[in-house]
């Protein structure tokens, strides 16, 4: 009965810790999956190759990024996809997350298959949603990039 229970034990754990916990967007200083809501701690030790990265898997995972900000020109605007259809969720991140943003998000989007579909839908930081056409900027706010439609 010991062993079992002690399998029974590492099964829990292990189902607990890969699962990424609900937060709002306004959370702290990264953010994670926008098809979930979730931050999304996937991201690898520095020891490790690169993180975690299935976007088309249920639950998705993506890495986290540093959201912390000084001034406006310490943000940039990461578009992030979210579905097959190409439904994105523009987030406001730390520029010295550009480089790392952008290698997870070409493993994501390659993740994708062909849908025949378009969204052409945005979503910004404060929850509004708009179109790919439709300016969007990032700002500095309470120490925290964030994005908006113009």
């Amino acid at each position: 009965m010991r062993t079992i229970g002690a399998v029974v034990a590492v099964f829990v754990l292990t189902a607990c810790t890969s699962a990424p916990l609900p937060a709002p967007f306004g959370d702290g200083g990264s953010i994670g999956d926008a098809a979930t809501g979730t931050d999304a701690a996937t991201t690898a030790p520095a020891d490790l190759a690169a993180p975690i990265v299935t976007c088309a898997a249920n639950p998705p995972t993506f890495p986290s990024f540093d959201r912390t900000c000084a001034a406006d020109g310490d943000c940039f605007i990461a578009r992030h996809q979210t579905d097959c259809c190409g439904t994105i969720v523009a987030w406001g991140l730390r520029s010295t997350e550009q480089a790392a943003f952008a290698a997870a998000e070409k493993v994501c989007e390659s993740q994708y298959p062909g849908c025949g579909c378009a969204s052409n839908k945005v979503t910004t930081d404060d929850g509004t949603m708009t179109t790919m056409d439709h300016p969007i900027a990032v700002h500095c706010a309470a120490g925290m990039c964030r994005t908006t439609v113009m």
